[in-house]
C-alpha cells in the first residue's frame, strides 16, 4: 500500500494493524464511562499513527484501506488487493481482541436493573438516535451519514498522506485525530459515530452479548444496526478512494496544466507563495494591480514623448532610413526635452544617455544599446530618461 516497502514486511504491518485497532476498541469501550469516547477516539488515533504510520500506514480502520487501495490505482493491483484484504482481516481481529480485552477488564456481576445505561458503563452503546431498539426507519438515515462522515474523514487522511502532508508525521497525526473527532461528533446525533466497518460488526455484537449478560432484565439489544455499520462506513470509503483517484486527481492535474503565467511569474520571483495564504495572494493581486498601472503610465508618456519628437524627426533623420545616430540623438533629445519642459543641463546630457541606455536594457530585453535608432526606441530611452522608468 502507500508505505514504501510495506509489501515485502508483511508480518510488522498486519501485527501494527491489529494492535492499533484492538487499542481502539479498548479506548472506545472504556472511555464510554466518562462520555468522552468522541476525545478520546481521536487522540487515540493521533497517538497510534505516530507509533505505527511508518510500519503500516496507520489505517486500523477497513474503510481507510479501501480507499487507499482504490486511490492507489492500477500499479500492483494484485499485490496491493492482497496485501488490504489481510490488513482488513487483522483490523478486524483486533477489534475482535479488544472486546474480549475489554469484557475481561470488569466484573460480569448481574444487574437488577431494566435497562442499559447511556454513560458510566464499561461497554460503550453505539446505536441510533432512536436506541438499539429503534425502529428500522432510522437505518436509513444512519446508513446515509455513516457513509458520508466516513468519505469525509478518508478524504482527510488521503489528502494528508498523498497530497498536502507535512513533513513531520506529529503534525500529520493531529490533522487525522482531530478529523475523526469531528466525524464522530458530526455523526453521533443521528448514527452514534461509527465510521469504522470493523468497530460498527464487532462493537455492535459485543454489546449486545455484553448487555444480556450485565443486565438480563433489560430489554435485548439489537443487532438490526450491524448491516448499516458496516456497510455505510465501507461504501464512504470506497467513494472516497474512487472519487480522490478518477476525479480529484484529473482536477489538480488541469489546475497545473491551466496555471495562470502571471502567477507563475509571481511564484518565481517570490512575490507570492502559496504558504501565504489569502493575505500573499491579495499583496501579489495587488503588486499585480500596481505593475500594469505603472507600465500603463509609462505607455501615455512614450505616446507622448513620441508626439513631441515626430515633428523634430525628419531635421535628424535626413535620409529618411527611419533611424538616427548616436550623435543626432542628442541634438533631437534636447530639443524634446525642451518642447515638454523637463529640465537638464546640457552638459551632463550625453552621459546621462550612456547611463539610461545600460539601465533600460536591463529592465527590458528589447531595447538594447544600439547605434541607430528609431522612433518608438528614442522615445522609450527619452521617458526613461526622463522618469527613470
Amino acid at each position: 500500500m502507500e508505505v514504501p516497502g510495506g509489501h515485502k514486511n508483511k508480518t510488522f504491518v498486519l501485527l501494527s494493524e491489529l494492535i492499533g485497532t484492538c487499542f481502539l476498541m479498548i479506548v472506545i469501550n472504556w472511555s464510554s464511562v466518562t462520555d468522552t469516547t468522541p476525545q478520546c477516539a481521536g487522540f487515540a488515533v493521533m497517538m497510534l499513527v505516530q507509533i505505527f504510520g511508518g510500519t503500516s500506514g496507520g489505517h486500523f480502520n477497513p474503510a481507510v484501506t479501501l480507499g487507499m487501495l482504490l486511490k492507489e490505482g492500477s500499479a500492483h493491483w494484485l499485490r496491493n488487493s492482497a496485501m488490504a484484504f489481510a490488513m482488513i482481516i487483522f483490523q478486524g481481529a483486533g477489534a475482535a481482541l479488544g472486546c474480549v480485552i475489554c469484557a475481561l477488564a470488569f466484573v460480569w456481576e448481574p444487574s437488577k436493573d431494566k435497562t442499559v445505561p447511556d454513560t458510566g458503563y464499561h461497554v460503550a452503546q453505539l446505536c441510533p438516535s432512536e436506541g438499539c431498539n429503534g425502529s428500522a426507519f432510522i437505518l436509513r438515515k444512519v446508513f446515509f451519514v455513516e457513509f458520508l462522515c466516513t468519505f469525509v474523514f478518508v478524504s482527510n487522511v488521503m489528502m494528508i498522506v498523498k497530497h498536502n502532508g507535512s513533513a513531520q508525521v506529529p503534525v500529520n497525526a493531529i490533522a487525522i485525530g482531530l478529523s475523526l473527532y469531528l466525524a464522530i461528533r458530526m455523526s453521533s446525533g443521528i448514527s452514534g459515530g461509527c465510521i469504522n466497518p470493523a468497530v460498527g460488526l464487532f462493537q455492535t455484537m459485543f454489546q449486545s452479548i455484553a448487555n444480556g449478560a450485565k443486565y438480563p432484565n433489560a430489554e435485548e439489544t439489537s443487532w438490526m444496526s450491524l448491516g448499516v455499520y458496516v456497510g455505510g462506513p465501507f461504501l464512504g470509503g470506497w467513494f472516497a478512494g474512487f472519487w480522490h483517484k478518477l476525479v480529484h486527481e484529473d482536477a489538480v492535474a488541469q489546475a497545473r496544466e491551466f496555471r495562470d503565467p502571471e502567477y507563475e511569474e509571481l511564484l518565481a520571483q517570490g512575490v507570492y507563495t502559496p504558504r501565504a495564504g489569502m493575505v500573499g495572494k491579495l499583496r501579489a493581486e495587488s503588486r499585480k494591480r500596481a505593475a500594469q498601472a505603472a507600465e500603463k503610465q509609462a505607455e501615455v508618456k512614450r505616446a507622448a514623448f513620441k508626439q513631441a519628437i515626430e515633428p523634430l524627426w525628419p531635421d535628424f533623420d535626413t535620409d529618411n532610413s527611419g533611424f538616427i545616430s548616436d550623435q543626432d540623438f542628442l541634438g533631437l533629445g534636447l530639443r524634446a526635452f525642451a518642447e515638454l519642459s523637463v529640465p537638464v543641463d546640457a552638459d551632463d546630457f550625453e552621459p546621462m544617455v550612456d547611463a539610461a541606455k545600460a539601465a533600460l536594457a536591463a529592465t527590458d530585453e528589447d531595447a538594447a544599446p544600439r547605434e541607430q535608432m528609431d522612433i518608438d526606441y528614442v522615445a522609450k530611452l527619452l521617458v526613461f530618461m526622463a522618469t527613470g522608468s
